[in-house]
């Protein structure tokens, strides 16, 4: 994830690969539907959760201690009543803070249990970690969501971002911008792909872009190099 108008990296979004020992890698949208249909999300989001943790934990001791990391959060995680218990778990066992983490909820978590819903991200910004509104602009009733729970960013889903160019499409982007920073919302793009879609959102004053434009998904060895090489780029640029 990119700063738009700094171009400095703001963090990462934690992605699940499976790499199967015969069928090789396996992506999310073929077994992740499958766990969703069994108590196996829940593992799948905690695991995760873990590793971003300790992933942050290893990045602070290298010097990047303003990377943050946003984990996706399904509402089965939510309504099982053991995400607090994990996040506190983790926040300890890997000595960070909340202000480096980052959770993604889709509206479906907000369709069931609303209150209890709402106590448990009060509860998470308690311990400072931002809530992010995931897939903006898909779901039927984002506009209430924003202002009922206690949401800090907005993801403008990649379905309008790749569409930019159309008058139409780019009027939508513009009106889910403007609204997202009205309310006081951090606002991100997801799927940015082209220099034409990163202009047009930085002359929108979106706040952070993310997308195959900056880097494709990456090991944590790879996104390690990354954030060394960015670095290195940044002191060469401070010391021209």
């Amino acid at each position: 994830k990119i700063t738009a108008q700094n171009c400095q990296i703001n963090g990462f979004e934690a992605l699940i690969r499976w790499k199967h020992p015969t069928k090789g890698l396996i992506m999310p949208d073929i077994f992740i539907p499958l766990a969703e249909s069994t108590s196996l999300i829940s593992d799948i989001g905690r695991f995760v959760l873990y590793e971003a943790a300790k992933q942050l934990q290893e990045w602070q001791k290298l010097g990047f201690t303003n990377i943050h990391i946003a984990v996706n959060i399904v509402a089965q995680q939510i309504l099982r009543g053991q995400l607090l218990h994990d996040i506190d778990a983790v926040l300890d066992q890997y000595s960070i803070t909340g202000e480096n983490l980052e959770l993604e909820i889709t509206e479906s978590a907000f369709l069931e249990n609303t209150e209890s819903v709402k106590t448990i991200l009060c509860a998470l910004k308690e311990r400072n970690i931002s809530i992010a509104l995931d897939d903006f602009g898909t779901g039927y009733s984002s506009l209430a969501y924003l202002t009922e729970y206690p949401i800090d960013i907005l993801k403008i889903d990649r379905a309008f971002i790749s569409k930019i160019g159309n008058a139409k499409q780019d009027a939508i982007v513009n009106a889910m911008i403007a609204m997202g920073k009205t309310i006081g919302l951090k606002v991100v793009a997801e799927g940015v792909e082209t220099e034409q879609q990163c202009e047009y959102l930085k002359r929108q004053n979106c706040d952070i872009l993310q997308g195959y434009l900056f880097a494709k998904p990456l090991t944590a060895v790879h996104a390690t190099e990354y954030l060394q090489q960015h670095m290195r780029l940044a002191i060469a640029r401070y010391s021209i």
